[in-house]
């Protein structure tokens, strides 16, 4: 019926229903608490309660956000069953692995139920619609009581990377009430490339001359080439973006993240180069942490300057396979340069090291045509054997 009613106020208002007679037939005098506002109806609960009692009132739950014209959403009913929870149990689904779901169903019905179906849809089209051939997973469940739930735990592996959607959807023949039978879940796929300690830090410069910013060398001690998109540098306080951009960094090779470019100024560095602000790094002492895109630990160390790496020099990393946090793992640059930005440590023992450690002349004062002995002590500083030739 379309009515000129009187209008009715967003704060509360009287509403009478009289009859031919001018009888009244029914009164309610609502008020915005009770529900009903933001675009929803405010519905009545049960027909048989009194008007006025404002427990009986309640916003509308259906997708139209009204029932004009059929049973109300908020009102009881003999069927139905709701899909209370659907969320993914991790952030984030990793790529080749199980991504874990749960499931919360509640029987809101005056009358138990029995057998009703669970379907998860991979809505590939992005169109918000069960469909057939989008099915991943199926579950028949049993009895359910009368305001009871029902919470099931499962997992899927059936998605692409990127950004996902699944639907959840409740089938039950005799559900009176469809509009809570159903859940969407929206969640991110993405494809790991660098685990804890893959990527270590490897050289500090945090105490550098004046005319020389601050750096940090990372190395790729894995076997997989790791891209350092959206990886960030931290201390305690504050955290910065390496970089935005892709950037790839093969198995055992450098990266050197410097706060100037001024530090070619310096160094020749045969490795990749990134100029960031990142923190500044304290002379006393200082946190370095470095984390992937999804803002998980890859590497992390707490430095002091007892650990060296002070004046001018750098501090470098004698092993990448020992513990970053080991202070017994560091020890100040030996290079003449005073660092070794994008090559391998001056502390670090080699494959291949052999160094003249000595020289010795037999005669301390030679005569000009006399003969004079020499010996030579060599080491081995590497790690393997190594044939070698002595040239003078």
């Amino acid at each position: 019926i379309l009515l000129n009613i009187p209008s009715l106020n967003n704060k509360g208002d009287i509403i009478v229903l009289k009859d031919s007679s001018n009888k009244i037939i029914d009164s309610l005098n609502y008020s915005s608490d009770w529900g009903g506002d933001k675009g929803y109806s405010l519905e009545r609960k049960n027909s048989e309660v009194p008007t006025n009692d404002s427990e009986n009132w309640a916003s509308s739950i259906a997708t139209a956000k009204a029932t004009p014209g059929k049973l109300n959403s908020v009102t009881p009913k003999s069927y139905d069953l709701s899909l209370t929870k659907f969320i993914g149990l991790k952030d984030y689904a990793v790529l080749g692995k199980n991504f874990p779901l749960l499931l919360e169903i509640k029987n809101n019905g005056l009358t138990d139920v029995n057998n009703f179906m669970i379907k998860i849809f991979n809505d590939t089209n992005k169109d918000s619609l069960a469909k057939p051939n989008e099915e991943i997973y199926e579950h028949n469940s049993g009895f359910l009581k009368s305001h009871d739930s029902l919470t099931i735990n499962t997992e899927i592996s059936d998605f692409k990377l990127g950004e996902n959607n699944l639907i959840a959807v409740i089938e039950f023949s005799q559900d009176e009430f469809l509009d809570n039978n159903t859940a969407f879940l929206k969640f991110k796929v993405v494809k790991i490339d660098a685990n804890r300690n893959d990527l270590v830090i490897n050289e500090i410069m945090y105490a550098p001359l004046s005319t020389e910013p601050e750096w940090i060398e990372l190395f790729n001690r894995s076997i997989k080439t790791i891209n350092l998109k959206n990886f960030q540098i931290a201390d305690r306080k504050r955290s910065t973006l390496i970089t935005g951009n892709n950037l790839k960094l093969k198995p055992n090779t450098y990266l050197v993240i410097a706060k100037d470019s001024s530090i070619l100024k310096e160094y020749v560095i045969p490795s990749q180069l990134v100029v960031s602000e990142f923190p500044s790094l304290n002379n006393l002492g200082d946190e370095i942490i470095l984390s992937d895109s999804l803002n998980r630990v890859i590497d992390s160390l707490k430095y002091t300057s007892r650990w060296g790496g002070n004046n001018g020099k750098s501090l470098e990393r004698i092993s990448p396979d020992k513990a970053s946090i080991d202070s017994s793992n560091w020890r100040t640059s030996k290079s003449s340069n005073r660092a070794t930005p994008g090559k391998i440590n001056s502390v670090t023992v080699k494959d291949y090291d052999i160094a003249v450690t000595e020289i010795n002349f037999q005669l301390s004062y030679p005569r000009p045509n006399e003969n004079a002995a020499i010996s030579v002590k060599v080491k081995n500083a590497g790690k393997q054997k190594a044939l070698f030739t002595l040239e003078r």
